[in-house]
């Protein structure tokens, strides 16, 4: 009889002493178990959200995927202000420039190296300079060609036409090839929205 009432007064003495400290660790055991099951679920999210490549090679090449996947990218950060506002002062920076943060983020997000993409960018502003001479030249010859039939084609204009086509030529020849015209051409507006 003794021996059941030690047990059950060894029984209540440990339950109402060890019992308080058996929860805590219980509770804190799961307590760190729920913290590391979400940083564990956390990073296999970021793992998703990762892109599967990212063009991170610095190349004046112009090729019309990557060059078509840079337009897109400028319009998608274009709708966000505060990204628009670094993205202008970003690309009109020299080589190598440090990109802002938050919009090195979003380019990582578009699959861009950052300096990859300011390279391009850089080479498209130099693909529109030479579009925009062409433009200009052209705008003489019109100019010129006007000028010529008021005159009744005064053959010093007709030289002069004539020298000026020659130039167009030469700069479209030398400066752009048949695709980065036509892609100039057609996105132009694009271009001449971030560059300053």
């Amino acid at each position: 009889m003794n021996k059941i009432n030690r047990r059950k007064k060894f029984l209540k003495v440990f339950a109402k002493k060890y019992s308080k400290p058996i929860f805590y660790a219980v509770g804190i055991s799961f307590a760190i178990y729920l913290i590391v099951g979400n940083i564990a679920f956390q990073k296999k999210l970021e793992d998703y959200d990762k892109p599967h490549f990212v063009i991170s090679r610095i190349s004046q090449d112009f090729d019309d995927v990557e060059f078509m996947h840079l337009l897109l990218t400028i319009q998608e950060l274009n709708k966000d202000i505060l990204l628009r506002k670094e993205l202008i002062s970003f690309v009109n920076e020299g080589f190598p420039n440090p990109c802002p943060r938050e919009l090195n983020d979003e380019l990582y997000k578009m699959n861009w190296y950052s300096q990859a993409f300011l390279v391009r960018v850089k080479k498209m502003f130099k693909m529109y300079d030479i579009y925009d001479r062409s433009l200009r030249i052209e705008d003489t010859i019109q100019f010129l060609r006007d000028q010529g039939d008021l005159n009744s084609k005064d053959p010093h204009i007709q030289q002069q036409v004539l020298m000026f086509i020659d130039e167009k030529n030469r700069v479209i020849t030398e400066g752009l090839s048949k695709k980065e015209y036509d892609f100039v051409k057609e996105y132009s507006g694009i271009i001449l929205d971030i560059k300053r």
